[in-house]
C-alpha cells in the first residue's frame, strides 16, 4: 500500500503571508478588480503553449476564446476563464515558490 502524506497549504500561506498581503495590497490600491495590471503582468509571466505546430497553435487560440474561429465561428469546444486581480495578484506571489515547495520534503510531489 501507497501511503501519500498529507498536505498542509496553510504551512505554505503563513510562509508567504507578507508576500500575500503585498499583491491583496497591490489590487486595493489600483481599485481595478477585472482585466487589470495583476490579470496582465500573471498572463505575461506564466502563461504560454510552445509549439511547432501551426495547427496547435491555432487550437489553442480558438480553444482560449469560445472555439472561435475566424469572424466569430464557433469551430470547437473552447472556453475564456479570466483570473480576476485578486486571484492573479496572489498567484504571482505564490508561484516563484512553486518548484521550491514541491521538492520539500513532505511535499506530495516528493513522493512521486
Amino acid at each position: 500500500m501507497i501511503l501519500i502524506p498529507h498536505a498542509s497549504p496553510g504551512l505554505k500561506v503563513k510562509a508567504r503571508r507578507h508576500e500575500i498581503d503585498q499583491a491583496i495590497a497591490r489590487v486595493l490600491a489600483s481599485g481595478r478588480y477585472i482585466l487589470g495590471s495583476e490579470t496582465e503582468a500573471f498572463e505575461t509571466e506564466f502563461g504560454c503553449v510552445a509549439t511547432r505546430s501551426e495547427a496547435v497553435a491555432a487550437r489553442v487560440r480558438r480553444a482560449r476564446n469560445y472555439g472561435f474561429g475566424e469572424k466569430r465561428v464557433c469551430v470547437e469546444d473552447g472556453f475564456n476563464s479570466r483570473l480576476h486581480e485578486l486571484q492573479a495578484a496572489i498567484l504571482r506571489a505564490l508561484l516563484p515558490y512553486l518548484d521550491a515547495d514541491n521538492r520539500a520534503p513532505g511535499s506530495l510531489c516528493s513522493t512521486l
